[in-house]
């Protein structure tokens, strides 16, 4: 079994004045050695997701 390195649940993002979340995920599982392809138009949020992803690890992080 692989060991899980991202796991969310439930991550809804709305930036100030957008009318809508940019991001709003309800699963997202990656197990280490995968690999994730994130695919979508512009405004989408993966760009958002990915700055997310960078300040949830950086706090986590054991150093």
């Amino acid at each position: 079994m692989s060991e899980t390195v991202i796991d969310l649940k439930d991550v809804r993002f709305t930036w100030p004045d957008a009318p809508k979340p940019t991001l709003d995920i309800h699963n997202l599982e990656v197990k280490r050695g995968e690999h994730v392809f994130i695919k979508g138009p512009s405004g989408c949020g993966k760009s958002t997701l990915l700055s997310y992803l960078q300040v949830l690890l950086a706090t986590t992080a054991v150093h």
